[in-house]
């Protein structure tokens, strides 16, 4: 499935509640990794358990992006993290 790198029309209404949102910009912080690879497993489970054996999640990768608010009510280009990658386990 391709990635939409899109951003969304409310950013806000992409995160589930308040701690997931506190949760993932923690990731973003640079928090431990052992934290990206357990949000890593979550995501690859979760998309397994909705799919065909098929399209069952070989990799992961948990990637970032980042816009800096600059003056003048700028915006900076996106820039794209990457947090984790690896073999999904």
């Amino acid at each position: 499935v391709p990635v939409n790198w899109n951003p969304p029309p409310l950013i806000s209404a992409s995160y589930y509640n308040e701690r997931w949102r506190k949760f993932l910009m923690n990731l973003s912080d640079g928090g431990d990794e052992s934290h990206c690879f357990t949000y890593a497993s979550y995501l690859g489970n979760r998309w397994n358990r909705t799919h065909p054996p098929d399209q069952h999640v070989k990799k992961v990768s948990v990637i970032f992006v980042r816009r800096m608010a600059l003056p003048n009510y700028g915006l900076s280009e996106p820039e794209r993290v990457q947090l984790f990658a690896g073999e999904y386990p």
